[in-house]
Parts: C-alpha cells; structure tokens; sequence
C-alpha cells in the first residue's frame, strides 16, 4: 500500500465521528459517491468509523438494562467517547470527529439526567434527522437540490443544471432532485422508526433501530446515490 491508498484510508475513517449516528452523515462521506466503484467498508467507516459509530449506543444500553442506574448508563459512553479521543490522539489521527461526538454525547447525557428517562439518549439524533430532512426538503422546494449542489461543489462543475436552459441540464436536475429525495427518504424513515419508539419507551427495540438505520443505512443510502452518479461519472471520465 503506497501513500496515497493510506491517505486515503485513514481519510475515510477520520469522516466518521458522531457517536450517536448523525455524523456518519458528513458530507465529507459524499466523495465516496464519486468514486468508480464503490467501497462499502468505507461506506461504513472502516473498523475504526462503524466503533465509533455503534460502540457507545450498544454500552448504554447495555449498562443501564443491567444496572437500572441513569447515571452510570450515560457516563459509561462519555468514558467511551474520551477513550476514542485519546486513541486518536497517540494514533497520530485527526481527533476531531471524536471529539465532535463527544460533544454530542455530553448532550444527550445533558438530555437523559435533565429528564430522567433513557430514551432521551435518543433525542438529540431525532431533532439532527428532522433538521436533516427539513433542510433537503427546502432545497427541493426551491429547486436547488442539496446534492446536486454538493456534487457541483465535489466536482467543480458549475451549477449551469440548475437554470434548465438546456435538455441535459434538465436531465441532470431530475437526476440530483432524486439523489436528494434519496436522501430525505434516509431522514424520514429513521424518524418514522424512531419517532413512535421514543414516544412509547420502548428503549431496547429503538436502540437496535438506531444501529440499524445509522451506519448501515447510511450506506445503502450513499449506494443508492452512487448508483445514480455512475452515468455522470462515466461522462466526465469520458471527456
């Protein structure tokens, strides 16, 4: 493995820092889009990425359902999320998505000891799929679809698709308005699953829909994306 293929590996696993599944959503991930073939281990994060991912929900649930104890259920993750960084740290690797994580994990451990209820672990990876999905549905509303623009920016290509003066800049709109639905479709689900979930504390099964629909379908999601890029990257490569 020369240089660059470790650059880039270690490039794919610092993406991912979000302890409680929003930032596996980064747009930093997107560049695997465009790729000619697709990874679904980097999709995932690597090793490093989907611990860093799943890790923490899985101590917290099971702490607290051994334990029964608020306290310990939350601060066995903080503990978790401060061991990441310091192994990032000595590892010589960006430290900084672990510690936006762990700043997201003192929120939610904020959340659960003000209201006293587990399932408010949860909440805050709620509010950041609602405004996830709030913000692509106003892109598409003003007919500036999100991805669309994040791939015009990846890609340096200009935004000249989205006035539609021409019959490929039309087709390409529709292309970037459906990766983008793509997309919302990812944020409402989750909520749809886990909306009732939280409501009716049902701890452990929103637990395992929280893994489920956090790493794994994010990389369905950024497939189902690539798929639908593959035609653009095939024209540009044959320019």
């Amino acid at each position: 493995m020369n240089n660059s293929d470790e650059q880039i590996l270690r490039n794919s696993e610092n993406d991912t820092g979000n302890l409680i599944s929003a930032a596996e959503d980064s747009p930093n991930r997107l560049s695997l889009a465009l790729q000619e073939d697709f990874d679904v281990w980097k999709a995932l994060g690597g090793v490093r990425g989907l611990i860093e991912s799943v890790l923490p929900v899985c101590v917290f649930m099971i702490v607290y359902f051994v334990s029964g104890n608020i306290i310990y259920s939350f601060s066995a993750p903080l503990i978790l999320g401060i061991i990441f960084i310091v192994v990032r740290f000595f590892s010589g690797i960006d430290v900084m998505p672990a510690v936006s994580g762990f700043i997201v994990l003192c929120l939610s451990a904020f959340w659960v000891g003000k209201t006293g209820r587990a399932e408010s672990f949860f909440v805050l990876g709620l509010w950041l799929n609602l405004l996830y999905a709030s913000v692509l549905v106003v892109s598409l509303i003003v007919k500036w679809p999100l991805i669309g623009v994040l791939f015009s920016l990846l890609q340096n290509s200009g935004f000249a698709w989205q006035k539609r003066e021409k019959r490929a800049d039309v087709s390409l709109y529709k292309r970037y308005f459906v990766m983008t639905l793509i997309w919302v479709c990812l944020f409402i689900l989750r909520l749809m699953v886990e909306g009732p979930l939280y409501y009716f504390h049902l701890l452990g099964a929103l637990g395992v829909a929280r893994i489920a629909l956090g790493p794994f379908a994010f990389m369905l999601t950024l497939w189902l994306t690539w798929i639908f890029a593959r035609p653009l990257l095939a024209k540009k490569n044959g320019q």
